[in-house]
C-alpha cells in the first residue's frame, strides 16, 4: 500500500499527520483509485476513535471527536463503501488499545454511511476499558 508506511508511527495529532492524510488522499484520487483512498480514510477514522494520542497516549473517552475533514471526505465516497474495506490489514494492525473493536467500528462506519453522522454516545455502551496493566504501558 502507498500509505502504509505513514501509518507506521502514526503522530496522530499534528499538523503533519493531517496534512498527509489529506495530501495521500488526493494522490489516490488522482490515480483514480478512489476506493483505496476510502479505505485509507477509514483507517485514520479508525486510529482517530482508537483514543491514542501522540506516544501513546490515551485520552478519555469524552475527548474523542470527530474530525469533520475525514467524516466529510469519507460520505463524499460512500457510495464505494463495502465491508470488505474494513478487513484491510491495516485494520489488522495492532494498536496498543482501541477503545472500540473491529466489529463496533463497523457498526460505526455502517451508521455514519447510512445517517451521514456518528453518535459516539449511543456507542457508549460498547466501549473498552484498558485495563491498568496497559495503563501503565501507555504511560511509559
Amino acid at each position: 500500500m502507498i500509505f502504509s508506511g505513514y501509518l507506521e508511527k502514526p503522530d496522530f495529532d499534528s499538523l503533519f499527520f493531517h496534512f498527509k492524510v489529506s495530501e495521500l488522499k488526493q494522490i489516490l484520487i488522482k490515480e483514480n483509485k478512489p476506493k483505496q483512498s476510502l479505505s485509507f480514510l477509514l483507517s485514520v477514522l479508525y486510529y482517530d476513535l482508537s483514543g491514542l494520542g501522540n506516544n501513546n497516549i490515551l485520552y478519555r473517552f469524552k475527548d474523542i471527536y470527530l474530525a469533520p475533514g475525514i467524516i466529510n471526505r469519507i460520505l463524499k465516497l460512500k457510495d464505494l463503501y463495502s465491508a470488505d474495506l474494513i478487513n484491510d490489514r491495516v485494520f489488522l494492525k495492532q494498536l496498543l488499545f482501541s477503545y472500540f473493536s473491529i466489529d463496533t467500528f463497523r457498526l460505526l462506519v455502517n451508521d455514519l454511511i447510512e445517517n451521514g453522522d456518528i453518535n459516539l454516545n449511543a456507542y457508549k455502551k460498547y466501549v473498552q476499558t484498558p485495563q491498568k496493566n496497559l495503563i501503565s504501558i501507555l504511560k511509559e
